[in-house]
Formats: C-alpha cells, sequence, structure tokens
C-alpha cells in the first residue's frame, strides 16, 4: 500500500504539507530525506510513539519501500543517531585540531558543541521524551552514543587543559580531568536549561561559559 501525502493545508489527516519526498532518489539519497523527516517525528513523539507509517507519509513513499532502506523502526532511528555522532566527531577534528593554542582549542570547542546542540535540537528531544526506568531498546543506543561523546569531551578538554599546564598559561595545581568535568558540567548545564526554555540562541551563552571557565583555569586570576 502506497502511503500519500495530505494534499489540503488544512487538512487534519496525514503530514499535511510535505516536504520533497524521497521517491525516486538513489538510496543514499533516500536514506539522508528520511532520516532528516524521521528526525522531526522522533523528537515530537518519542521512540515508542512515531511509527513508520508516519515517517513513510512524510517521506512521501510506501511503507514497503521504507522496509526497503530499512529492516525496522530500531535501525531508522540508530542510523539517525550513528549519522549525527558521525558528524559532531567530524566536526571536531577539523575544528579542533587546527587550533594553535589550548585557550583556543576549548573556545572552538564551545561554539563547536553549543552550535550543533541548537541546530540539532530535536535530537536531543528525544532524549527527554524517552528518559526513565523503562527506556525503549532504541534510546540505550542513543544514550550509549552520548556517552560516547562526553568521554571525547573529557578527554580532548583534559588534554587541552594539561597543555595549558605545561605551557605556564593554566594553574597546575588544578587536576586537569575534574577541571575538565566541570568545563563540561557547564555546557551541559547551559544546554539543558535552553532546551526547556528556548530562550535566545543557545551559541550567545559561549562567552559566558568561556569567561566564567578561563576565570578559573587561568594563572595569576585568583583573588
Amino acid at each position: 500500500m502506497v502511503v500519500t501525502r495530505s494534499s489540503g493545508a488544512g487538512s487534519t489527516e496525514g503530514p499535511g504539507p510535505a516536504a520533497p519526498g524521497a521517491r525516486g532518489l538513489g538510496a543514499d539519497k533516500q536514506r539522508q530525506t528520511v532520516e532528516r523527516l524521521a528526525e522531526d517525528i522522533f523528537a515530537k513523539r518519542g521512540y515508542r510513539g512515531a511509527t513508520i507509517r508516519e515517517v513513510a507519509a512524510k517521506a512521501g513513499c510506501s511503507v514497503g519501500q521504507l522496509y526497503n532502506l530499512y529492516p525496522n523502526k530500531l535501525e531508522l532511528y540508530r542510523a539517525i543517531i550513528d549519522a549525527k555522532a558521525g558528524l559532531l566527531s567530524s566536526l571536531a577534528q577539523q575544528t579542533l585540531d587546527s587550533a594553535t593554542s589550548p585557550e583556543e582549542r576549548l573556545r572552538r570547542m564551545v561554539y563547536l558543541l553549543l552550535g550543533f546542540f541548537q541546530e540539532h535540537v530535536s535530537m536531543f528531544r528525544i532524549l527527554a521524551l524517552e528518559t526513565g526506568p523503562l527506556l525503549a531498546r532504541g534510546n540505550r543506543h542513543f544514550l550509549d552514543r552520548v556517552d560516547q561523546w562526553r568521554e571525547e569531551i573529557l578527554d580532548r578538554t583534559t588534554e587541552a587543559i594539561r597543555q595549558g599546564q605545561r605551557d605556564g598559561a593554566f594553574r597546575v595545581e588544578l587536576d586537569a580531568q575534574l577541571t575538565a568535568i566541570s568545563f563540561f558540567g557547564l555546557l551541559k548545564g547551559h544546554t539543558g536549561e535552553w532546551i526547556l526554555h528556548m530562550d535566545g540562541m543557545l551559541v550567545d551563552r559561549a562567552d559566558a561559559i568561556l569567561d566564567l571557565f578561563f576565570a578559573g583555569v587561568r594563572r595569576g586570576r585568583r583573588r
């Protein structure tokens, strides 16, 4: 059965005016289109509330066509998460590895992460819908990915702090790993509060986060 898009702007059936569909595209382009549209559905309804039928309708293809791309809803969900994880890792490598100083590396990291969270906020809303003692199997994969991101951020931050200590820019008495955890806590706290209230632009908080962090780690700034 082919699931069609709704044609009436005021219709309550189907997804309403649809974005360009996946039908007729190559397999890779189909997946990109489906994953982009499915991400929004997962963010609105959660993993358990989203259905393959709704994703197919939004993408303008049949349920059968969708199953040719993904064997089940869980694999579609994982594909979205894995694509975002790969994108973030790639951006981190491109953006951070060319930094000329520890401070510049940390500054770039804050702007990169806040900008990424802001652009892909729908993905992080999925977690808010799926927390609790009865997590869906699919969300376990999401949480594992979040843990991987966290470890990557902590490792990069710890190394930047240690380099700053070796260079004489940062206080040597600080435990680098614990300081990195505090850095991550600032990012996490601001991101969580922003997602909850959506007040302004998340990336606009970068300078305040950096000023507070550097005030604590730079040499000669203690009172």
